[in-house]
């Protein structure tokens, strides 16, 4: 229990640092998250899979940082990476020897932030047995559901805004969204929480719904299972309206892919067809629900657009890329 209370805390403060930006706030997160995960690797026994695929891909990502901060001759760096050339004259043009990195300072911060996180990550999979993943899940959907209120008041112009309340200055070339300096962070994080509110709840339904508890059991469990069933509802609902309120064709389009995988998958999992609908109707839902809050119009105008070819003007950026 001690464990889920930190990962949750953790995870909190997180979400709430980028609204100051600042060291003070975001390098203490980034040490205590990876002396979280070292302390929970080393003390833990092998309960949770950590996964060996993933674990190999925050290697490589180190590995190649570390690459692009190795000193290298400048006429290999030339052949290598002639942008690195250019944009290094004006700070090492009589050096011999140059990193990969435009900027070695800004790669070496962002190798310190995968190596904690990773390390996080992989102490809190040696965390997961069942029990503790649901209350790791439910922690999250409280967490999520505060952001969805944020985000729902701030969409919805019933205040300013947390960076406004803060006096905080606005990013630049952002939309700020609640607790996020980018709306499209907000929506990111929001369809990764709302995807597992998801998968809980559906855990829940399916507990409830099957057939092997006895009357009696089901009886005696009925209120306290109601009451978290509507509470998780609640949380999902509001989290599906703040993602569709933020107007985002990826977040719409991610959401939807969200409810019908759960609905799927709820179709396969059941043992009649009847009683999978009744478990993914609800879920088919939560689209139509947050359109109805938003608006129809608003929705359609931010899809209806002659730049899909160009991908909204992406296609350009990743050739030139």
């Amino acid at each position: 229990m001690l464990g889920s209370g930190i990962i949750i805390a953790l995870l909190g403060w997180a979400v709430f640092a980028p609204v100051v930006s600042q060291p003070w706030a975001t390098v203490p997160m980034l040490m205590a998250m990876g002396v979280y995960g070292g302390v929970a690797l080393l003390t833990l026994d092998k309960r949770g899979p950590i996964g060996r695929g993933l674990c190999l891909s925050f290697a490589s990502l180190c590995a190649a940082a570390l690459i692009q901060l190795v000193p290298l001759p400048a006429g290999v760096v030339g052949l290598l990476s002639p942008t690195t050339a250019i944009h290094a004259e004006g700070l090492a043009a009589a050096s011999a020897f140059r990193p990969l990195s435009i900027d070695p300072e800004a790669t070496s911060v962002g190798l310190v932030c995968v190596l904690s996180l990773g390390l996080f990550f992989a102490g809190a999979m040696r965390h997961m047995t069942d029990g503790n993943a649901r209350g790791v899940a439910g922690g999250l959907i409280g967490l999520g559901s505060i952001v969805a209120g944020v985000g729902i008041a701030e969409s919805s112009r019933l205040w300013t805004g947390v960076y406004e309340v803060m006096g905080l200055p606005l990013p630049p070339d952002s939309t700020p969204l609640g607790p996020f300096s980018s709306k499209n962070h907000y929506v990111a994080w929001m369809l990764m929480t709302l995807a597992l509110a998801l998968g809980y709840l559906c855990d829940i339904l399916e507990h409830r719904a099957s057939p092997r508890h006895t009357d009696e059991a089901s009886s005696a469990e009925a209120g306290p299972q109601i009451t978290r069933i509507a509470l998780v509802l609640s949380a999902v609902v509001a989290m599906a309206v703040s993602l569709v309120q933020t107007r985002s064709r990826a977040g719409i389009l991610g959401l939807g892919l969200a409810v019908v995988t759960m609905s799927i998958l709820l179709l396969r999992r059941s043992q009649t067809t009847r009683a999978g609908l009744l478990l993914a109707i609800p879920l088919l839902l939560l689209p139509l629900t947050g359109i109805a809050i938003t608006g129809l119009q608003p929705i359609v105008s931010r899809f209806d657009t002659d730049s899909w070819s160009t991908m909204h003007g992406r296609l350009p950026l990743w050739n030139q890329a």
